[in-house]
């Protein structure tokens, strides 16, 4: 294996020499040299910005990058940002969970806003982004990312990062891909163009017969093998003109055979199937001559059904009518909507100065909270005995308050670039039905010392409201939600030095963020529920390099190092490194080669008073490769984790004291086809 790494790192570098005799080629693979300073990131000020001049910090990846990079999915594309971390989700199948900035308590997607072209991609129920996680990259055309606190502009949700994933349009392809963990993987793509109306749709099918493991079994006791086969659907269909987009979005999912829950079955079949559909309508239009606005209107459902089973065979032996030495088993059936309308604005005073404001008002609705359970749920709960039991698992009980919660907010922001300075003010105010009103400030100075060199001094604050599922769980066999929270919020300090030039782009920040009454895990008469803890701080350094050798040869770099962390985030790496190094020959060939390194971390072995197992960090080496046949056919190769070994990543409670097991090697190879 590093016979095979090294040869390919060789191949590249030698190729960066022999990369100047196709200068002139219009290569599929290649990227320009001044596509760093000709891109424009928008997410953080809702105005277009010149990478040099962007009053934040940030990441963001173009299609042939993220094509380069040889990732598939939008989770795996995230471990390249600084200070994000990935990892493997322990209560459903073939489900990731990211953080920003050190801050992960149980799904710590939710501190994470997720938007698909500008529109709100969070759970309406649970607030966490982990039903994007998967997203095929296929969809993508752009992903912007905005590192630390985002709420001046977007309310809640935007507490440690915003993840903006513009898609595809204007694409006519089919791509079909296989490997040994992936059956197929089918994606197509069609437009056209009807007098002043576009119309457009994309349809992705995977079926995937999964990785197969050997886990402890600490529920039934023993070793087991596992797997974690899974299907997935996924539709964008799209209307356009100059001035109305329509889009909507389905994503459907069906994993089993892996955790649920933290636990693995020994009768019956673990499975969770999940949907999400969103329907996004934009209106972008002007109202005065010097004010361009932008109207939005979301309407968004999710459902999930998990089955989990929960004690182990012969708990209830003696103890249930009639009596059986089944385990306890269930499923959830959870769903949820979301209407969400924005009106934004954008009055250019003058060159250079321009003030931006709007407001958003939404509900959001827990529609069903319920499960099925072979034994009377309430009689466990409450200790009544003999529990009643029925082999068709159809008692039902309420698991939710199947409640809503209105929300709305406004802000007002004014930019002012003269000369070598560029400065941003915010402010937002929000107000969540029974929990209260929150202001959040922003500031952004951005000062250009020279041609190449830019310093910037950035201070944000964050808050995010406690969703329904935090506040409303309250008949979970092992957790319970807590209607007494508060909102958790932040203070951040950002000292950012960045260079660009034609050939490189590279940043320095060092951070420091105050959470204040942070929403985190605790456990309380045995069952996990969520508390505001005691004030912490974060503190860390976050550096990112892209770098042209040649047109045809580009390496990307970042690192990240927490100096300070809360005691609540000892699932975080300290350390983070990834890079990617990639070349492309005669306009034909691409090959790149990368990987991540994640520090040591920590899974709980118990939670009262809590103990812990120590993870070991690990390296994971990726390698990709293209051919473009001709103008229309390319064939292409993915090996995720070359290595081949089984990383091992924390768990959400300690019920896996060994920690989840994460997929080992992983390769695909197909081809794409383009037409007119």
């Amino acid at each position: 294996m590093r016979n095979m790494v090294f040869a390919t790192v060789s191949l590249l570098l030698c190729g960066v020499t022999a990369a100047s005799d196709y200068k002139d080629d219009d290569a599929l693979f290649s990227m320009s040299l001044d596509e760093l300073l000709e891109a424009e990131f928008t997410t953080a000020t809702l105005t277009p910005e010149k990478i040099d001049t962007v009053p934040a910090a940030y990441s963001i990846f173009s299609r042939n990058e993220i094509r380069s990079l040889g990732v598939r999915y939008l989770h795996e594309l995230l471990d390249y940002v600084p200070g994000f971390q990935v990892t493997r989700y322990s209560d459903f199948p073939q489900q990731y969970s990211a953080s920003s900035r050190g801050l992960s308590v149980g799904s710590s997607s939710r501190k994470i806003l997720f938007l698909i072209d500008g529109f709100t991609a969070n759970d309406p129920r649970a607030g966490s982004g982990v039903n994007l996680l998967n997203y095929s990259i296929d969809h993508i055309e752009k992903v912007e990312v905005l590192r630390g606190p985002g709420s001046a502009i977007y309310g809640s949700n935007a507490f440690t990062g915003v993840v903006n994933v513009i898609t595809r349009n204007n694409n006519k392809r089919v791509r079909i891909q296989s490997g040994n963990e992936i059956t197929s993987d089918v994606f197509s793509q069609w437009h056209t163009d009807m007098e002043d109306i576009t119309m457009s749709a994309q349809i992705n099918m995977i079926n995937a017969r999964g990785g197969h493991y050997t886990v402890r079994d600490f529920l039934n006791g023993g070793h087991k093998n596992i797997s974690d086969p899974y299907q997935q659907r996924s539709i964008i269909i799209g209307l356009s003109n100059t001035q109305h987009k329509l889009n909507v979005h389905y994503r459907y999912r069906d994993a089993d055979d892996f955790y649920s829950i933290q636990r693995l079955s020994d009768r019956y079949e673990n499975r969770s199937v999940s949907s999400m559909t969103s329907v996004q309508y934009q209106y972008d239009y002007h109202w005065l001559e010097d004010i361009s606005a932008t109207f939005q209107l979301s309407h968004i459902t999710t459902r999930l059904e998990s089955s989990a089973q929960s004690t182990p065979v012969g708990a209830f032996k003696n103890i249930s009518v009639p009596d059986t030495d089944d385990p306890l088993f269930g499923t959830g059936y959870l769903e949820s909507r979301g209407i969400k309308a924005t009106w934004i604005n954008d009055y250019r005073l003058n060159k250079g100065v321009s003030v931006q404001f709007g407001a958003s008002i939404q509900n959001n609705d827990e529609t069903l909270a319920e499960g099925t359970t072979n034994f009377d749920l309430d009689a466990v709960l409450n200790l009544q005995f003999p529990v009643p039991y029925s082999p068709n698992i159809d008692f039902v009980s309420k698991v939710g308050q199947e409640d809503d919660q209105d929300a709305g907010g406004a802000f007002i922001q004014y930019q002012h670039q003269k000369n070598d300075l560029n400065w941003v003010l915010g402010l937002r105010y929000d107000r969540f039905e029974s929990i209260g009103g929150r202001f959040t400030p922003r500031l952004g100075l951005v000062y250009r010392s020279n041609k190449n060199f830019q310093w910037k001094l950035l201070y944000g604050e964050a808050f995010r409201s406690p969703d329904l599922a935090e506040l409303s769980l309250f008949n979970g066999v092992g957790r319970v939600g807590n209607r007494s929270l508060r909102f958790e919020s932040t203070q951040s300090i950002d000292f950012i030095s960045q260079y660009t030039s034609n050939e490189t782009r590279a940043s320095v920040n060092y951070f420091i963020t105050e959470y204040k009454d942070p929403i985190i895990n605790a456990v309380i008469a045995g069952r996990t529920t969520l508390i505001n803890g005691e004030d912490s701080r974060v503190k860390g350094l976050e550096v990112e390099v892209k770098h042209f050798f040649t047109q045809h040869t580009w390496i990307r770099t970042a690192h990240t190092r927490f100096h300070q962390l809360p005691e609540s985030a000892f699932r975080e790496s300290k350390t983070l490194f990834n890079f990617h190094l990639n070349h492309s020959i005669a306009g034909k060939v691409s090959l790149g080669i990368g990987g991540d390194y994640r520090s040591a971390r920590k899974t709980l072995l118990q939670a009262s008073p809590q103990e812990f197992n120590r993870v070991e960090g690990y390296w994971r080496l990726r390698l990709s490769g293209y051919y473009e046949y001709d103008n229309t056919l390319t064939f292409s190769f993915i090996v995720n984790n070359l290595e081949g070994t089984q990383p091992i990543g924390p768990a959400l409670g300690s019920a896996l004291p060994d920690g989840v097991v994460h997929p080992g090697r992983q390769w695909t190879a197909g081809f794409e086809w383009e037409f007119d």
